[in-house]
């Protein structure tokens, strides 16, 4: 090697061997941390023992585009002021991972939590937490349920919502409370979902449907927002014999038992099965097309709940009950009573009862379920209003009616007793009248 400096001075090559050499004020120089495995065909930048083609030891600035055909690997801290296109020469974001066929697009692994943190830049804490609980730690999101350290999470850091969308817009919703909405970004409760007003809320569909249990009040509560319609509780069962929504109540203290039938089913497919409504809107508190089986019931009739209390005029009620007309009768094949009222019935005509006592006369609207279909539906429903008869009420008259004959009987016992007391009386008089007869006869002889 010469160099030939400005003063025609020579020398020789600088370092040991693989050192590049520079040009060092006019002669050769050489540096280890610039070094050239020539065996290897490596380049050595700031190390004298390359392991990569190009080995970089230390910080490295690069001011223009680089493209990289095959691996990067990347060991201590890099800042890079431009875009990173992997698997595209092309990059549109600060980084953008692309490349074709099959496999995994980008692979991130820590050293123990493997963990991913996407923050806003003036936010000085965490953000956006992609983890996974490759450690020892059991508890927030780090909590294993298989004990096996390989759960994942997404976490938002912050005091703040998760979201979940599609078509640019928030599908569901996690709140900084844990709150879960679906259809609402604003959940009130552990689990709020929020449908539009022609769609289902939600659907169950599995062998064993869906359980509610509620550790304090309610194990299920079901309200309806509308006003003037709507059903709180909705029952289906498509199998003749089933039961639409049935409840029961386990425990020593329980005072309930188990109701069914409440909701719609279908029956022979005809015409719609056995329903029952709690909290029907025509004013029940209970209504149905079907037996009703319970161990005991009451009415309610403490005086302190009463007002305008007067005795009942007891001088008519058998003429009242006179008016009244029993007939048998057999209810109409399509009519709800006909399910469980088979053959002949005895009873009275609403229509005519009215006429003589109308308040034990009920109107009722029977409920049609939603989406009915036309040709199934019950007589009751195709009438619109159906009238009936509160039997209870006519105890009342019956009592009064009993109390009116009783009193007749009493007085027509108490007018037969003056009689037989008048007819002894005649009777002792003319075995009297008799007897001095007879003793008149006896003194003349």
């Amino acid at each position: 090697w010469i160099s030939m400096a400005s003063s025609g001075a020579t020398s020789l090559p600088g370092g040991s061997p693989g050192v590049i050499q520079f040009n060092n004020n006019d002669t050769f120089g050489g540096n280890v941390k610039l070094f050239w495995d020539n065996a290897f065909e490596r380049l050595g930048v700031g190390t004298s023992s390359p392991a990569q083609t190009l080995d970089v030891a230390g910080t490295a600035a690069i001011s223009g585009a680089v493209t990289m055909g095959n691996t990067l690997a990347v060991t201590g801290d890099t800042t890079l002021s431009g875009s990173v296109g992997i698997g595209t020469a092309t990059p549109g974001s600060l980084l953008d991972v692309g490349g074709g066929g099959q496999g995994h697009v980008l692979r991130i692994k820590g050293a123990i939590y493997n963990q991913v943190n996407i923050a806003h830049a003036a936010n000085a804490g965490w953000g956006l937490l992609l983890t996974n609980s490759d450690g020892n730690l059991d508890a927030n999101y780090h909590h294993s349920t298989s004990g096996a350290d390989n759960s994942a999470a997404i976490v938002n850091v912050n005091n703040d919502a998760l979201h979940f969308g599609t078509s640019n817009t928030a599908r569901m919703t996690i709140d900084h409370n844990g709150n879960v909405g679906i259809g609402t970004v604003s959940p009130g409760y552990p689990l709020h979902v929020r449908a539009p007003s022609a769609a289902w809320a939600g659907y169950f569909d599995g062998s064993s449907g869906a359980f509610f249990r509620g550790t304090s009040t309610y194990g299920l509560y079901a309200s309806h927002a509308g006003l003037n319609s709507g059903v709180g509780v909705y029952g289906t069962t498509l199998g003749v014999g089933g039961i639409a929504v049935q409840g029961y109540c386990f425990g020593p203290s329980c005072a309930g038992g188990h109701f069914t039938g409440m909701g719609f089913g279908s029956y022979s497919g005809t015409i719609n099965g056995y329903y029952g409504y709690v909290g029907h809107p025509g004013g029940y508190s209970l209504y149905g097309n079907g037996n009703t089986w319970i161990a005991g019931s009451y009415t309610g009739s403490d005086a302190r709940l009463k007002e305008n209390i007067h005795d009942m005029d007891k001088g008519h009620a058998l003429a009242e009950l006179e008016k009244l007309n029993p007939v048998s009768f057999m209810w109409k094949p399509n009519s709800e009573q006909a399910r469980t009222h088979k053959g002949t019935r005895y009873g009275l005509i609403a229509q005519e009862a009215r006429k003589v006592l109308p308040h034990i006369v009920t109107e009722s609207q029977p409920p049609v379920p939603p989406n009915a279909d036309k040709a199934k539906l019950t007589l009751n429903q195709r009438l619109g209003k159906v009238l009936g008869i509160d039997y209870t009420s006519l105890v009342p008259w019956l009592l009064a009616g009993l109390q009116e004959l009783k009193a007749a009987s009493d007085n027509q016992a108490a007018v037969l007793k003056a009689a037989n007391d008048d007819l002894a009386a005649l009777r002792a008089l003319v075995e009297k009248q008799g007897r001095e007869i007879k003793a008149l006869r006896a003194a003349r002889r």
